[in-house]
């Protein structure tokens, strides 16, 4: 779960600086469809 927190933070926190809410939830939503479509990892 925190690896999970760390790429989210990485992709969107770290990466981005938005300028309201609705822009970083925009970008929190396209990394998370991304990674629901993305390859899989082994567990």
């Amino acid at each position: 779960m925190e690896r999970m927190n760390c790429a989210i933070k990485d992709a969107t926190v770290k990466h981005f600086q938005d300028d309201d809410h609705q822009q970083f939830q925009t970008h929190l939503t396209d990394f998370v469809t991304a990674s629901n479509f993305g390859r899989r990892l082994g567990v």
